[in-house]
């Protein structure tokens, strides 16, 4: 098809037959293994594969070529890939959390800070980093693939950094 169809039309292909199927959820099994996501994100380079007419889709045994890399396409096409659209929808769903649009049950999945736990004053000998969020202590490293360990690390730096720039 790529031969075939323009790369505005192949664009909209992606967007609704496999975007659309990342993104749905991608905040609940966006935080499983990495062995689990491994497939997903192969079809997904598949797919941005053939938004360019210049890769190679697949692995050629007889002549040894391996298929084209897709970081130069997600780049050039500004696409996210998995790891991306799995932080975003993270950062989202929060976001959703303190502007209080999401339902309550998500909503106690992510506290903010009490005031006594945060110093009252920043100056440059502060160490710690402005909490927005309390990170939730987990015993099992499996439990903190989980988004309510997950989002309130990711907010707590995206936050300031994105206050910074636009400041």
């Amino acid at each position: 098809m790529r031969g075939v169809l323009p790369l505005k039309s192949l664009k909209c292909l992606y967007n609704s037959f496999i975007e659309s199927h990342l993104l749905y959820c991608a905040s609940v099994w966006g935080t499983a293994s990495q062995n689990s996501l491994k497939p997903l994100f192969s079809a997904q380079k598949k797919g941005v594969r053939a938004l360019n007419s210049k890769s190679r889709l697949f692995y050629d045994s007889k002549s040894g070529t391996i298929p084209s890399h897709t970081k130069p396409i997600f780049t050039a096409h500004k696409l996210l890939a998995l790891p991306n659209i799995i932080t975003k929808s993270i950062l989202c769903l929060i976001q959703k959390t303190r502007l209080k649009v999401a339902p309550d049950n998500i909503q106690l999945l992510f506290s903010p800070t009490s005031p006594t736990s945060a110093p009252q004053y920043y100056t440059r000998s502060t160490s710690l980093p402005i909490k927005i969020l309390d990170v939730p202590e987990f015993r099992l490293e499996r439990s903190k693939r989980q988004a309510a360990y997950i989002g309130p690390i990711l907010y707590n730096h995206i936050v300031p950094c994105a206050n910074a720039t636009l400041n």
